[in-house]
């Protein structure tokens, strides 16, 4: 499960700085392993990922943490990360408080109207640095949503499916 993506070196002994998708967790203090993947070279396929321990974290005022991976000692083996992603498996990570639910399970849900009919499937969900959006396959054509309260309403995990407040104003004019 994707938790963030390494920014950029810190320092020069190997340190770097990780943004979480999700700013208040705290998850690499809990972690001892991560996977790290590197982003794919210009239409390439992706790399491998490498499973890392993590030796120290810390995070900053401005919501990014300081990372110490084994194995990582230069600002060269760091920078060789940069915009590498940062997953853990699933169960090594806390469940979910009350109310809240992890990005991932939103892939695959059905999206409805309030009225209960059906617009479409979430495909995908990304941050676009404000937001988590999802991508919904709809009937016309994949519609971005922002997962924010003014056009996502109920989500139900159980049942698979959430309420989508208004997609025709998401879709762009012809």
């Amino acid at each position: 499960m994707e938790i963030g993506v390494v920014t950029r070196p810190q320092g020069l002994r190997g340190e770097m700085r990780v943004h979480l998708h999700n700013p208040e967790s705290t998850a690499l203090d809990e972690l001892e392993t991560v996977l790290v993947r590197r982003p794919a070279a210009a239409g390439g396929a992706p790399a491998d990922p490498l499973k890392l321990g993590i030796e120290g974290a810390r995070s900053t005022p401005d919501g990014t943490w300081i990372v110490a991976f084994a194995g990582v000692v230069t600002r060269d083996d760091a920078e060789s990360l940069r915009g590498a992603t940062v997953s853990a498996r699933r169960a090594d990570l806390p469940g979910p408080d009350e109310g809240e639910l992890y990005v991932e399970d939103l892939v695959g849900l059905e999206a409805v109207d309030p009225d209960g009919r059906t617009l479409g499937v979430v495909r995908e969900v990304y941050d676009n640095g404000a937001q988590e959006v999802l991508v919904v396959a709809a009937a016309g054509g994949d519609v971005d949503v922002p997962f924010v309260d003014a056009h996502v309403g109920d989500v139900d995990l159980e049942q698979r499916r959430l309420v989508i407040l208004d997609l025709a104003a998401l879709v762009p004019e012809p």
